[in-house]
């Protein structure tokens, strides 16, 4: 065995698997470290998932913007009253959910997340896309929502978003 391997396999956090390979020791306690942003996306998605409406008002910025795709393509819904009453009547007229599977953070407050939406649409279809988000927080509360087409759509956005601040 290398003199280095002979070294790390005496050391606790690691683990020889045979001669050659060492390894890290993960414990089930061990969690990798989350970005903010994550945190705090994983959070809206919680609640949105919940159709927890006045929570969402709790965690959606006084001016945030969110920007629409999947329902009246191009609008834009500014304002958390305007916001949370969009999502009550959203809701109540369509099956809404969103399925998060990748949240890629640029930093504290910018996060890219890749999903999928389900609805029924006016004609009362099953729509099922995949969505992008770009997500934007200010103090710990959602600033922006925008969909985007593409990861470096989603990047652009937000970062004329921050050049915008």
């Amino acid at each position: 065995m290398p003199g280095g391997c002979a070294l790390l396999r005496g050391l606790p956090g690691w683990t020889a698997l045979d001669r050659r390979l060492i390894l890290p020791r993960i414990s089930e306690g061990t969690t990798a470290a989350v970005v903010e942003s994550e945190r705090l996306a994983r959070r809206y998605f919680t609640f949105f998932g919940e159709h927890a409406f006045e929570k969402l008002r709790e965690i959606v910025h006084p001016d945030v913007v969110l920007e629409l795709k999947a329902v009246q393509p191009g609008h834009v819904v500014r304002g958390r009253d305007e916001f949370v009453r969009f999502l009550e009547q959203e809701f109540d007229r369509h099956l809404w959910e969103a399925v998060t599977h990748v949240f890629t953070p640029l930093d504290e407050n910018r996060v890219i997340v890749e999903g999928r939406v389900r609805w029924f649409d006016d004609e009362n279809v099953l729509r099922d896309d995949s969505r992008i988000w770009a997500l934007e927080f200010s103090d710990g509360l959602l600033l922006l929502s925008a969909p985007a087409s593409s990861m470096a759509e989603a990047e652009l956005i937000l970062s004329a978003s921050q050049r915008d601040a």
